[in-house]
């Protein structure tokens, strides 16, 4: 398991610093879900949220925050330290971020609403803090590709 600010500086690296906090926390969850359904155990080791636009990371929401749609600066992670390309872990980031690449912000958060996903039985309108639990984010991989367990 790696930490969100781990996680997230790494993808920062891998998109050249062009990525916004929106896809950052996308690209994140569906990483996240491919890891954990295949690999049998969760990549982040913080749990994500239910929130309006999809799921969250909020420790590393909060540390990205302020860039709000614009791409997040590499000086907000100038003492973290990221994963190594050799690293399982990067592979899942970087294959995400590439299958991701040409969605649109609308895009993803439709993706992440599917009715039958993770997010959709955690969300509650209004409300943030409620945990998308990890036995639904395994249900949801499998779901959605067709992979047994």
């Amino acid at each position: 398991m790696i930490d969100s600010l781990v996680a997230g500086k790494t993808l920062c690296e891998i998109s050249s610093w062009t990525i916004t906090n929106l896809r950052l926390q996308k690209v994140l969850y569906f990483a996240h879900m491919f890891y954990s359904g295949r690999e049998k155990k969760k990549l982040i080791g913080e749990n994500f949220q239910a929130w309006e636009y999809g799921p969250v990371l909020p420790s590393l929401y909060r540390h990205v925050k302020q860039f709000g749609k614009y791409p997040i600066e590499s000086s907000v992670f100038f003492f973290q330290k990221g994963l190594e390309s050799r690293d399982k872990e990067f592979t899942y980031l970087e294959n995400m971020y590439n299958a991701m690449d040409d969605l649109d912000a609308g895009d993803m958060i439709n993706i992440s609403h599917w009715k039958e996903g993770a997010w959709y039985k955690a969300y509650e309108p209004g409300e943030r803090g409620r945990i998308i639990s990890q036995e639904d984010i395994v249900i949801e991989y499998h779901a959605r590709f067709g992979e047994s367990g």
